[in-house]
């Protein structure tokens, strides 16, 4: 299996991925001096939206490299495209939605999809 050697200079890409989140940071600080007081004050919404931003992107992408690096592309995109099933069943628990056949469905397709795309022989 081909790996990548990295980003030029001995740097790897999961050290890249920190750079481009610790530029944002920056940025994204100098961001609080051009909006309202009020959304400054809301702590509490603006610590969960830091940390959903944190999770999302950082994280996930960071988690996502390492996989690729790690396993075959193929069960790393499988195991990275199970979001939709992930996400049915915490809708129904979190916001009390309905799961339907034709999302189970559509989850299992996508899921399916990427499957047969990456794992054929």
């Amino acid at each position: 299996m081909h790996r990548p050697h990295g980003l030029p200079g001995g740097s790897t890409r999961e050290r890249g991925v920190f750079l481009r989140f610790l530029v944002l940071e920056v940025l994204l600080h100098g961001l609080d001096q051009c909006l309202p007081p009020a959304a400054m004050r809301h702590r509490s919404g603006m610590g969960l939206a830091t940390l959903g931003s944190a999770l999302g992107p950082f994280i996930g992408v960071t988690l996502s490299l390492v996989a690729v690096s790690n396993a075959q592309t193929g069960v790393a995109a499988t195991i990275m495209a199970i979001s939709p099933i992930i996400l049915i069943p915490a809708s129904a628990i979190i916001h009390k939605e309905r799961i339907t056949w034709r999302a189970v469905s559509g989850a299992v397709l996508a899921v399916g999809g990427v499957a047969m795309l990456f794992l054929h022989p």
